[in-house]
C-alpha cells in the first residue's frame, strides 16, 4: 500500500517538476518511510489513549527511537511484521505503566541491568542491515553515549521520584535490552542454519 501510494506522490513530484528526476527512487524511498512513521506515530498515540496513557507513549517513544536506530537488535523480516510487532510491544509497556504497582528499588535495578546489557551488546547487526567495521564503531560510540544519557536519566527521575519518567525511561531500557539479546539469539540461530 505505501509503496505504491508513494510511487503515486513522487510521479506526481515529477510530473510537476518539483524534484530531479535523478532523485526520483530517493524520493520515493523517504515519503514511504514518512508515511510508515506516521502510521506508527498514530497508531501509537491511540493506544495511548485507549490506555489512558498518551504522554508516556509518546516518551516511550521519544527514548525508543534515537537509541534503537544506533543499537540495532531484533528486526521482523517484514514491514507488516513489524508493525504488530510493535502494536504488541508498545500496548504491553503501557499495561505495564497501568497495572504493575512503582518500585524505586526495581526500577533502580531494571534500569542498571538494562542499561548494562545495552551497553556491552551494541549494536547489534541484523542479516537485512549488515554494519561494516566503520559503522560498527560510530554506531557503539552513539548509541552507548545516548544509553549512559538515557540511563541517568531515569535513574535520576527514580531517585526524585517522578514515576511517570522513570517507568517510561527505564521499561524503554528493558524493551530494548530484550530487542538486542533477541537480536544476538537470531543471529546466532540463522549463522548455524547458514553453516548446514
Amino acid at each position: 500500500m505505501f509503496e505504491v501510494l508513494s510511487e503515486r506522490i513522487t510521479e506526481w513530484l515529477l510530473a510537476n517538476e518539483a524534484i530531479p528526476r535523478e532523485d526520483k527512487e530517493i524520493y520515493r524511498y523517504g515519503i514511504q518511510q514518512g508515511m510508515i512513521a506516521l502510521v506508527n506515530l498514530g497508531t501509537t498515540m491511540i493506544i495511548g489513549m485507549v490506555f489512558g496513557k498518551l504522554l508516556e507513549s509518546l516518551l516511550f517513544m521519544t527514548a525508543y527511537i534515537p537509541l534503537r536506530s544506533f543499537a540495532g537488535g531484533y528486526h521482523a523480516k517484514t514491514a507488516v511484521r513489524c508493525y504488530f510487532f510493535s502494536i504488541v510491544m508498545i500496548s504491553a509497556v503501557l499495561w505495564v505503566m497501568r497495572y504493575v504497582t512503582y518500585s524505586s528499588l526495581i526500577f533502580g535495578w531494571l534500569t542498571a541491568i538494562s542499561g548494562s546489557v545495552i551497553w556491552f551488546l551494541v549494536p547489534v547487526e541484523d542479516r537485512n542491515k549488515p554494519l561494516d567495521d566503520v559503522e560498527k564503531v560510530v554506531y557503539r560510540k552513539r548509541a552507548r553515549g545516548i544509553v549512559l544519557a538515557e540511563s541517568i536519566l531515569s535513574l535520576l527521575a527514580i531517585f526524585c521520584n517522578w514515576k511517570c519518567l522513570g517507568m517510561c525511561m527505564t521499561l524503554f531500557l528493558c524493551v530494548l535490552a530484550l530487542m538486542l539479546l533477541l537480536g544476538k539469539w537470531k543471529n546466532t540461530n540463522l549463522g548455524k542454519e547458514d553453516s548446514l
